[in-house]
């Protein structure tokens, strides 16, 4: 009858009034429980977020050395033009001259130069994450576009890799809706 106890906890509770012998402690459990721990990693070539993740919520996580974004990876890069020019083309006749002839890849290769840049991105950026996880136990889940979520995929070696994605623009969503995501997401797996 002469005791009060105030404490904080990570999630909302419905106020409620009980009275009795003993303690009601239900609304607590979950604390007890914890829930699964995993990390999430949100996809995007300008700029990705690696997140270790649990019930109550997510806290980024330093990539170290890992470079974050493709414009990182390619900082240093020097794009070379595959352009080539032929003027020793001689005369076609007395007074005219041939004109210069061009050779080049053109926009053919950049597509294919493209996704080799974003799968090299990926390869590193997936050895961070690996460095990261270490054991790699617990599941990763990928938030982004399915190109996106595709090329990831074909490089990766995480060994659990969570098989729903959350399948929205990463830059579209704050940490609080990724989470949200993420809960509506596992709960539906959970009822399967």
């Amino acid at each position: 009858a002469d005791h009060f106890s105030a404490y904080r906890v990570p999630y909302a509770l419905k106020e409620e009034i009980h009275l009795g012998s003993r303690f009601f402690l239900r609304p607590l459990v979950p604390l007890w429980d914890g829930g699964e721990k995993f990390y999430v990693l949100t996809l995007d070539a300008s700029g990705i977020q690696f997140f270790r993740g649990g019930r109550f919520g997510l806290e980024e996580l330093d990539m170290g050395d890992t470079p974050t974004s493709l414009e990182e990876l390619t900082k240093y890069e020097v794009e070379e033009k595959s352009l080539q020019f032929h003027s020793g083309t001689g005369d076609r006749g007395p007074g005219e001259h041939r004109p210069a002839i061009f050779h080049g890849q053109g926009a053919a290769g950049d597509e294919d130069r493209w996704k080799g840049k974003v799968l090299e991105f990926f390869r590193q950026l997936d050895s961070g994450v690996e460095k990261a996880t270490g054991s790699g136990q617990e599941p990763l889940i990928l938030v982004g576009e399915e190109t996106d979520r595709g090329l990831y995929r074909e490089v990766s070696r995480h060994g659990n890799l969570y098989d729903s994605d959350v399948t929205s623009h990463p830059r579209s969503l704050t940490r609080d809706e990724i989470h949200a995501c993420l809960l509506y997401t596992s709960d539906a797996a959970d009822e399967e």
